[in-house]
């Protein structure tokens, strides 16, 4: 929808909505995902050589993650070998477990490492989340403000 301003106001608004994950949260989400499976990688291969307090400490976090993934890929591939692309309301369920699998890791953190990575975390979603708000209220926007938004061109 255009909005035109009056002459001599400037440029004319256009109101874009685009239901998105945020960008953030999607980068983290694969990130601990990745460090989820490197250290239940590392456990299945040297589990008889690490230290046993090491294992101990992590063993009932990684069983949970276990779980977790399990939940995340069992709401995942039915809709990806189902829908292929539709609607974000049918990736919500896998997102939840992505995220529950997110915090388990933080979980696993040191706790000044927790510390710093949660608030690099929330700051980083805070940051998406402002800079993408007009696009999920709905907010005119220039045609060069919408631009600076697209993280991929091909996006309309």
């Amino acid at each position: 929808e255009d909005d035109n301003p009056p002459p001599g106001r400037g440029e004319p608004t256009q109101k874009i909505v685009y239901a998105i994950m945020n960008p953030a949260m999607t980068v983290l989400v694969l990130f601990f995902g990745l460090v989820f499976t490197t250290v239940v990688a590392i456990l299945l291969r040297y589990r008889k050589s690490l230290h046993p307090a090491v294992v101990a400490s992590v063993q009932p976090r990684v069983a949970v993650g276990v779980f977790v993934s399990s939940g995340f890929w069992a709401t995942l591939l039915p809709t990806l070998v189902l829908y292929k692309s539709g609607p974000l309301t049918q990736y919500v369920p896998a997102v939840f477990f992505a995220q529950l699998l997110f915090a388990i890791v933080v979980d696993m953190l040191p706790s000044r490492s927790r510390s710093v990575a949660c608030f690099l975390s929330i700051a980083a979603m805070a940051a998406a989340y402002f800079f993408l708000a007009p696009w999920v209220y709905f907010t005119p926007l220039t045609t060069a403000e919408h631009s600076t938004r697209r993280i991929l061109p091909q996006w309309t």
